[in-house]
């Protein structure tokens, strides 16, 4: 009887296999080829190749997931197939980006009350031919990146890239909240939080303007005020900072698609600052803890961790033509078997079933690079980090290992060009202690390994500031005060952070004398083909007489008259033209948030011709403060990616009207470009005091000539005085004549 039962399932078995195969067979033969929405965005048009031999008819579906059952699905559109070709056209509205969401597979039925799925599921090809913008992304000329806190700061360092986490339970709200919004995706009406949406259009305007690249990194955290069915119903609770956002059904998966759309539709429009590249979720090879849906096992769970990924990226690229987005995985590349518990997965091999599942998406990896071990500062000594795909751990040690591996996946369209993004890397230094240099030297190497691999986007720094929460460590480029986050001292990394792609002679003497703490002593090895790129300058006022009949002054600002393209930037609450009985000026209303930031208002201008023809820059101001004195600074520099560079400081006393003078010969360049100009003020007043710096007018000032000029003036004046001279006496020698 035993032997009959074992014959049994071993037959059953085999037909299992056959059918298996057979099936994977036909699939094989039929394929989605394109899908295309007309150019009149009424249509789409389908087309498909399907053995000649076949049956004639065939069913068009649509869906909302690819791995949805064909049979709980009703078909859109019935074909025949013409020598092996299948066509199918439907009416479409490219004007709904909810439509964008949805994939197409074909089918054809099973001969008795449903049908057999012929297809993988295909999504629409040209969906960003109909996104709501479309302007290039912007490129940056340096990786250096920076989790901002001060943004002036971040400015005079160079900084190109930085990361805003986005917590979608603060974006999405509830119909009856006080600050709930309206916003129409598809034809149903979504909900957000118009003051969480206000604070975000701030930072990222205010970055924007900066010209620092904004990476947007959504997230979902634990609120108790929140919709609950936004979470997995079995996420877990016990250890969990972050959850999976719940697109298991198409009442959530609709919500999120409609918040993230509209992010991308608001910050691709460029009235609000712009976002053109986005993060989906934290360090998501570890579901137990940072990505939390319930699912235990890697392949289900990538699966649906791929249904969120795709959502995202058609309700991003829908909304902004160039949208690239991120994948977010730890540093943990590989989980020894006696580490291993369901639910965390190593970054290795929750990657390689990702772009096995999902290769179309062309997504890239944002990786938190720390040390295995954070108090460790030398991490080219990490003996967990190895040069092999089996180290457990990939850190800036060894990050070529994962940009070889994502660009060696066979049969992925994608090889070669996915993008790494270093989302996150720190070292702690202590101010005061040995470790302080340590910290500086060890990110000029990072950077350098960064910089000198071409699949990194950026390296992006983990704290402008120390932060008491994390004990032990300070990651910081400022220590700390009592205040959590607030600034108190520079640590030597600051400097080392303006100086890694910076050309000066004394920056590349500071990260030459860094090399005593590197695993290599030669500058040039540091640094590869790394080339510095910017150059930055720092020019103190000086004393001035302005003598009329030497100099000539020309005003470029009268600030009597209007306001010209200035606007609030850094910290502003508002500029306006004031008018007192001395005349107008405009008034630059700040409020006070660290000794450390400046704050002021900024334009779009084009000084490079002006300065290159003059000697000095003046500025009238008044900065009204409680304070005795204050900083200002004039940053005049190319507004695009922050490769020149030049901050007019000087120390002002407050409440009084001053004329500031400076210098303007070691600003010019051959290939000087000043497109942007900035008035910063900065001073000791109390946190949220309102601080106003007053400019009624910048000028420039030339030489009215130079000595050879003057010399030349004098001999030719002489000769034409002589020769009117002799004509005079030779016309009065004619009259006495004639008489």
């Amino acid at each position: 009887m035993k032997k009959i039962l074992a014959l049994f399932i071993a037959h059953i078995m085999l037909l299992s296999t056959l059918v298996t195969l057979r099936t994977n067979a036909a699939i094989a033969s039929y394929s989605i080829d394109s899908i295309l929405i007309s150019p009149d965005g009424k249509t789409l048009l389908i087309n498909c190749t399907v053995p000649e031999s076949s049956q004639n008819s065939y069913f068009l579906f649509r869906t909302l997931s690819e791995n949805e059952n064909i049979n709980n699905l009703t078909p859109i559109s019935e074909s025949s197939q013409v020598n092996g070709k299948l066509c199918f056209t439907v009416n479409y509205d490219s004007s709904d980006h909810s439509l964008a969401l949805y994939g197409y597979c074909i089918g054809a039925s099973d001969n008795k009350s449903g049908f057999v799925k012929l297809t993988k599921t295909h999504y629409i090809n040209n969906i960003s031919a109909f996104s709501h913008n479309n302007t290039p992304i912007k490129k940056s000329g340096t990786k250096k990146g920076l989790e901002v806190q001060y943004i002036s700061d971040a400015q005079l360092l160079g900084i190109g890239h930085t990361v805003i986490h986005v917590y979608l339970n603060d974006i999405i709200a509830d119909e009856n909240d006080d600050n709930a919004y309206a916003y129409i995706y598809g034809d149903l009406k979504y909900y957000l939080n118009s003051e969480a949406l206000t604070l975000l259009d701030y930072r990222i305007k205010t970055l924007t303007d900066a010209g620092i690249n904004v990476y947007i990194n959504f997230l979902l955290a634990f609120d108790s005020n929140a919709n609950p069915e936004l979470y997995y119903p079995n996420a877990k609770g016990d250890g969990t900072t972050l959850f999976a956002p719940n697109v298991s059904s198409p009442d959530t998966l609709n919500q999120y698609a409609a918040t993230i759309h509209h992010i991308a539709e608001r910050y691709s429009s460029g009235d609000k600052g712009f976002c053109g590249n986005y993060i989906i979720g934290y360090e998501v090879n570890n579901e137990v803890e940072t990505n939390s849906c319930g699912i235990s096992l890697l392949k289900d769970y990538v699966l649906e961790y791929g249904r969120f990924l795709r959502i995202s990226y058609l309700a991003l690229t829908s909304a902004y033509s160039d949208a690239r987005i991120f994948v977010s995985v730890s540093n943990r590349f590989n989980i020894p078997i006696s580490d291993s518990k369901a639910g965390f997965f190593g970054a290795k091999e929750f990657l390689v079933e990702l772009i096995e599942k999902y290769s179309d998406i062309p997504f890239g990896v944002s990786i938190n690079a720390y040390p295995s071990d954070l108090q460790m500062t030398d991490f080219w000594n990490d003996p967990k980090a190895t040069f092999s795909f089996d180290t457990e751990y990939v850190t800036m040690k060894n990050i070529d290992v994962l940009t070889e591996l994502i660009n060696s996946i066979e049969n992925d369209p994608y090889n070669n060009k996915r993008q790494i993004l270093i989302s996150e890397f720190g070292l702690s230094g202590i101010k005061g202690d040995k470790s302080e240099a340590m910290q500086a030297a060890a990110y000029a190497y990072a950077y350098y390994i960064a910089d000198n691999n071409p699949y990194i986007d950026a390296l992006i720094w983990h704290r402008h500031v120390d932060h008491s929460s994390e004990i032990g460590l300070c990651y910081g480029l400022f220590s700390s005060t009592d205040i959590i986050l607030d600034a108190s001292e520079k640590k030597l990394i600051h400097a080392v952070m303006e100086a890694v792609n910076n050309s000066s002679t004394e920056s590349i003497s500071l990260i030459k004398e860094m090399l005593k703490y590197l695993p290599i002593n030669d500058y040039s090895e540091l640094i590869r083909s790394s080339e510095p790129n910017r150059t930055t300058n720092t020019i103190s006022s000086i004393d001035f007489n302005h003598n009329p009949t030497a100099f000539k002054k020309r005003t470029l600002f009268d600030f009597s008259r209007n306001l010209y393209s200035f606007y609030p930037t850094d910290n502003t609450e508002y500029i306006d033209l004031v008018s007192s009985e001395n005349g107008s000026y405009m008034r630059i209303a700040t409020v006070m948030m660290s000794s450390t930031e400046y704050m002021g208002a900024g334009a779009s201008v084009s000084l490079s011709e002006d300065v290159l023809s003059s000697k000095y820059i003046t500025i009238q101001l008044r900065v009204v403060s409680s304070s005795n004195h204050a900083d200002f600074a004039l940053v005049m520099s190319d507004g695009s990616d922050l490769r020149q560079m030049s901050a007019l400081v000087s120390k002002v006393k407050t409440n009084e009207w001053i004329t500031l003078t400076f210098p303007l010969h070691d600003i010019k360049t051959d290939d000087l470009n000043i497109s942007s100009i900035k008035l910063w003020v900065r001073d000791e007043s109390s946190e949220n005091e309102q601080i106003y710096l007053d400019v009624s007018n910048i000028s420039l000032i030339n030489s009215i000539n130079n000595t050879h000029i003057t010399a030349l003036t004098i001999i030719i004046s002489a000769a034409i005085a002589c020769a009117i001279t002799s004509l005079i006496i030779l016309l009065i020698n004619r009259y006495k004549e004639q008489r």
